[in-house]
């Protein structure tokens, strides 16, 4: 099987991701949690923000009382059934579910079992070898957890890893036929691999045909160019069946189009194959609303060049043009926020989505509810604060807008962007309030260590004149 293409961060997240470390060095665990549950709630397949999200749970529950750790299973229990509930509807949603037992405790076996079997149905093996892998660290003796971890190394052609797990299940039980028959067959590909299959002949000879032979070894290389990529869509092409369409398949040939950078294209296969699921699986409507997004932009971006570089008899036309294409932006993204809240009322990043394009809409009252809910998502939680206090604040509902701002700067640790935006927006109102004095106290929090932030300088230094 191919290596997997590494998943890449967008500079706000690696910024996060930095920030994560920065807390764990720091033994600020919960705001290291907090930050990396964010960045996996927005891309489940970056393998490395798992990884740090598990050390710090495991260092902060290894640090926790007995008692707190004993009570854990309790807490657990119900989201098991839920998880349980969910996995074969919506594996997107078991995945949070398992992030919600493993941040109660990351050694929990049914929080990593559920974790892997999400994962699995995603596609996402990467994450279903940390899951096992975990379990393995923390329940060494648990045989049929280390035959399934050495399937999925098998899968994957990580023929020395596999090899070496089905021979600690064999120590385990060495009479378990099973686990013998898996080491053997680990054994005899890597042989053929080396060109030393049992009957002398050479690997590509060993296979039923040249054509699985190319293919396999089609499949083992990484994908450098834009005509490898061309070959490998041809080749799913190849067996694509219109009477009979593959959901997975369609998908690979949408992911294909897509790291080709031909997104009109990509967007139609992703449209399919989520119409396939009848519209019923989120995390392929979320790579819909994405690539639409992409593409507006695109359009946006591009016009906006246009204007800049127009002469004065073709700048009016492109102007409007430009309001047009931004009123377009906001009202696509309004109703694609409605939609998906519609089909899936339950997320909280979905009611996050249109909480935030209620306010850019002015709809400040119909975002309150949404953005009340959101709070409850950690990945958005101080950002939905935020905008509930300016939807508030907007309202003339001042007090309430202050105890919004309050509650999230009090939670955030250090002073970020955000932090300072909300302290902001809380010395703001509390100045419209007419509590100047209180108003000073928090612009003098941001002069304290950005005196250079919006308008905070002279705000400040005008105090002392």
């Amino acid at each position: 099987m191919p290596e997997p293409t590494p998943v890449q961060l967008t500079s706000q997240q690696l910024e996060l991701y930095r920030k994560a470390r920065e807390a764990g060095d720091k033994q600020n665990f919960d705001y290291a949690i907090t930050l990396l549950r964010g960045i996996i709630s927005q891309v489940p397949a970056h393998l490395d923000s798992r990884r740090l999200l598990r050390a710090n749970e495991l260092i902060k529950f290894k640090s926790a009382s007995i008692f707190t750790r004993k009570a854990a299973t309790l807490k657990i229990a119900p989201l098991q059934l839920k998880g349980k509930g969910v996995i074969k509807k919506s594996p997107q949603e078991a995945l949070e579910i398992a992030e919600d037992m493993l941040v109660i405790d990351p050694t929990s076996v049914p929080g990593n079992q559920l974790l892997a079997e999400a994962a699995e149905a995603m596609e996402l093996d990467e994450v279903a070898i940390l899951a096992h892998e975990t379990i393995r660290d923390s329940n060494p003796k648990d045989l049929e957890n280390l035959k399934t971890l050495g399937q999925i190394y098998l899968k994957l052609n990580r023929l020395d890893q596999a090899q070496k797990v089905f021979q600690n299940a064999l120590e385990l039980s060495p009479n378990d036929g099973e686990t013998l028959k898996l080491l053997k067959d680990a054994s005899a590909i890597q042989a053929s691999q080396k060109g030393s299959w049992e009957s002398g002949q050479d690997f590509r000879a060993s296979l039923k045909s040249e054509e699985e032979a190319a293919s396999y070894e089609q499949a083992s290389k990484i994908v450098k160019s834009a005509e490898a990529i061309d070959g490998q869509i041809a080749a799913l092409y190849a067996q694509f069946d219109q009477d009979n369409p593959a959901v997975n398949l369609v998908i690979k040939i949408a992911d294909l189009y897509e790291r080709k950078e031909d997104l009109p294209t990509a967007l139609q296969w992703f449209e399919y194959g989520y119409a396939l699921t009848n519209n019923s699986d989120p995390e392929l409507d979320k790579r819909v609303y994405r690539l639409r997004t992409i593409l507006v932009e695109k359009n946006l971006a591009a016009k906006k060049v246009e204007l800049e570089t127009a002469d004065d008899a073709t700048r009016p036309q492109l102007e409007q043009e430009y309001t047009a294409l931004k009123q377009q932006q906001a009202e696509f993204r309004l109703q694609a926020a409605r939609d998906r809240v519609a089909r899936y009322p339950n997320d909280k990043m979905f009611r996050y989505d249109l909480g935030r394009a209620l306010i850019d809409a002015g709809l400040y009252k119909e975002a309150v509810p949404e953005l009340q809910e959101a709070v409850k998502q950690p990945a958005v939680r101080y950002q939905a604060f935020n905008l509930l206090g300016v939807a508030f604040w907007r309202r003339k509902m001042l007090d309430f807008a202050v105890k919004q701002f309050q509650t999230a700067a009090t939670e955030i640790p250090g002073m970020d962007e955000l932090k300072k935006e909300i302290i902001y927006n809380l010395g703001s109102v509390l100045g419209e309030s007419g509590k100047a004095d209180a108003a000073l106290e928090q612009f003098k929090l941001i002069y304290e260590v950005d005196s250079q932030y919006r308008d905070v300088a002279g705000k400040v230094e005008a105090s002392y004149q």
